[in-house]
């Protein structure tokens, strides 16, 4: 059985993987539970730590260990991440033009304010059923022309667009042989910008399986009240009509870039690194060092 101040030290482990110091609030977000924690009961077992010199605090952070330079960089990526929110803002506010697109938002370290600088913004869209590829292609014209779009190997991403991920309606739920703690943690992260006909609360709704690791995340995420705006056309079938076209076009285009991309009739991923396989190992080898035992539900990263 995991105790609850071995869930602190787990949730601490994982976010010093990102060099990501904790307020409590987060702290309280995230801690991997199925059920909810009274912040009363974790707020006394962050005492406990403390007192063992386990974790540290220097306020508003709590960080594992002796790891207090992460606080630096965490302030760093902070100030930067907040030129980059009013730049994808005003990127978002565009996009309600293309009919077809039903949500639109951040994931990856923006969506945590974890980013530097130099980082490019990831966008995941969701779209009406069998539109998938005329919106990427509307959507990937339109980045082109406004702003500046992350190309595959490219160094200079600097607050570049990364269209990396494309959903339909019908591929919202995320495979069960990926489900886990980083997949968990990425699906309840994404911070949808705007939405059309509750795409989002669907998107929540489809990954409930998410809530099993992240009780307390998936609750605030229910919760959250997303702008939600009209749509422009009701009638898509011209759109779908052309999406076999699009289609066709674009794998035609990609035949000879094509690495790890993963492409099905209601998803397309662009991921040239399995991030998750990166972070199970070095997260399997920290927890081996806390001397944590995991139950089988937990290890599942």
């Amino acid at each position: 059985m995991v105790t609850l101040q071995e869930r602190i030290l787990l949730t601490l482990t994982y976010a010093d993987i990102f060099s990501y110091p904790m307020t409590f609030r987060e702290l309280v977000t995230w801690i991997p539970t199925s059920r909810p924690i009274s912040q009363k009961k974790i707020q006394s077992a962050c005492k406990e730590l403390l007192k063992d010199h386990r974790i540290s605090y220097i306020a508003p952070f709590y960080v594992l260990g002796r790891h207090k330079q992460n606080i630096h960089i965490r302030s760093r990526r902070m100030r930067a991440a907040k030129e980059k929110w009013r730049k994808v803002y005003l990127y978002a506010k565009w996009l309600r033009w293309i009919p077809t697109v039903i949500c639109i938002g951040v994931t990856g370290g923006l969506s945590m304010d974890n980013a530097e600088s130099h980082d490019d913004i990831d966008i995941l869209i969701m779209t009406k059923p069998k539109t998938l590829w005329i919106t990427r292609l509307f959507v990937t014209l339109f980045t082109e022309f406004v702003t500046t779009r992350r190309h595959p190997g490219e160094k200079e991403i600097s607050d570049a667009i990364c269209l990396n991920m494309f959903l339909t309606s019908y591929g919202l739920t995320v495979p069960e042989d990926e489900r886990g703690w980083y997949t968990a943690h990425e699906v309840l992260q994404f911070v949808p910008l705007w939405e059309r006909e509750h795409a989002y609360k669907k998107f929540l709704s489809a990954n409930q399986w998410a809530e099993k690791w992240f009780s307390m995340a998936y609750a605030q995420k229910r919760q959250m009240r997303v702008h939600s705006v009209l749509s422009i056309s009701r009638n898509i079938s011209f759109y779908q009509f052309l999406d076999g076209f699009a289609h066709k076009i674009q794998l035609w285009y990609m035949r000879k870039r094509r690495t790890t991309e993963i492409v099905t009739a209601s998803v397309i991923r662009f991921h040239p690194v399995d991030a998750r396989r990166v972070i199970r190992e070095v997260f399997t080898k920290a927890i081996k060092q806390l001397k944590i035992p995991l139950d089988k539900h937990l290890i599942r990263i």
